[in-house]
């Protein structure tokens, strides 16, 4: 005798379905918990049209120049609503937009990757928006039952900014560094 899945026949088979809600409760949930972390008022949403549009046009100033990324946040968010298992993210304080998240899950589901990050450079928190983010990215990786999460190649000048937020374990391609990644802590540690 064959067991039949409860399931309804669109959420067993659509990966799509699956991972969309996936985002929408780890949404909500961290958005509890980093506002409880944090001390801040937190919204996380997916990344609407407008908040990439918007994250497209911040300005950097000074000595933040070099900080520009090398990407459009209007381009990567379309090519990666493609994937069923990615990450998005925007995060909102009572401020306006703070940082927008792109990532993915590997085909294995063993790492919760981010593949693009960045904070609004006109906002004055003093919480780093990579604590949260990462923080995030934790939660987003026990949801999906990942055992690591990961920064897929980051900025050189970052790297030991990432492992004192406790990236350490790198993985390396000959002499390029791929991620730098940390393990999942189990819910009774």
């Amino acid at each position: 005798m064959r067991k039949e899945s409860t399931q309804p026949a669109a959420y067993r088979d659509d990966s799509r379905v699956r991972f969309a809600e996936t985002r929408e409760t780890v949404n909500r949930t961290a958005r509890t918990v980093l506002s409880q972390e944090l001390g801040l008022t937190i919204t996380i949403t997916a990344i609407s049209d407008q908040a990439a549009l918007e994250a497209h046009n911040w300005q950097y100033s000074g000595t933040r120049v070099e900080h520009r990324p090398g990407w459009s946040w209007p381009v990567e968010v379309a090519r990666y609503r493609r994937l069923a298992r990615r990450i998005e993210a925007a995060f909102y304080t009572e401020e306006g937009l703070w940082g927008l998240l792109l990532g993915r899950i590997s085909n294995a589901r063993v790492v919760a990757s981010i593949h693009y990050l960045e904070r609004n450079p006109g906002q004055g928190q003093t919480i780093q928006f990579v604590d949260a983010a990462l923080r995030y990215l934790e939660l987003y990786a026990v949801a999906t039952r990942c055992t690591t999460y990961a920064v897929n190649h980051p900025h050189p000048d970052l790297v030991n900014y990432y492992k004192s937020k406790g990236l350490i374990g790198e993985l390396r391609k000959g002499q390029k560094l791929i991620r730098l990644e940390s393990t999942v802590e189990s819910v009774g540690d």
